[in-house]
């Protein structure tokens, strides 16, 4: 089976390790993975070889800062969510991996779509636009495949998905 994975950014974290080892495990069990991520492949040289192939937007942080910022400052759009969409590979399992990686993988049309979540990503926002944003992403009927059972248990409760399906972290300690 194609599975990719989208993330936002593969820089040091638990969740991004999650999404490598994750990645790593259906690779070994005979699946073709990818992962396709906004950043650049130095973000992820802390974790060593990864065995799915990754498809980097390959923008350095001055860069992405430059694009996403100063042009948009400009009234110059550029869209790393439409770049995203467009680099996802064909696919048969298309998994969003945070909620600013919703949106592409749902617009790039790839594959059955879900939601891989492993935290409530509202508590890294302080304003109102952006937790407004991150909750409007949970709404999608996208199946959710959480990482713990209080996750599913919100989640459930408070959108309109379909189905949500705790699922145990895939990180041996």
């Amino acid at each position: 089976m194609r599975i990719n994975f989208n993330s936002y950014c593969l820089s040091i974290g638990g969740g991004n390790r999650t999404i490598l080892e994750l990645a790593d495990g259906l690779v070994d069990h005979g699946h073709e993975v990818t992962i396709t991520h906004m950043g650049h492949p130095s973000y992820y040289s802390w974790y060593g070889k990864p065995k799915a192939k990754i498809s980097s937007l390959s923008l350095d942080i001055p860069s992405r800062f430059f694009q996403k910022y100063w042009l948009k400052k400009k009234g110059i759009t550029y869209e790393l969510d439409q770049k995203m969409s467009e680099m996802i590979p064909e696919c048969d399992i298309n998994v969003a991996t945070a909620c600013e990686t919703v949106y592409p993988t749902l617009f790039s049309g790839k594959g059955k779509l879900y939601h891989l979540v492993q935290h409530d990503e509202t508590i890294f926002y302080s304003d109102t636009y952006q937790k407004n944003l991150v909750n409007f992403s949970y709404d999608f009927k996208i199946k959710k495949l959480c990482v713990s059972q209080w996750l599913t248990d919100k989640y459930v409760v408070l959108t309109l998905a379909t189905e949500s399906i705790s699922i145990s972290s895939p990180i041996s300690v």
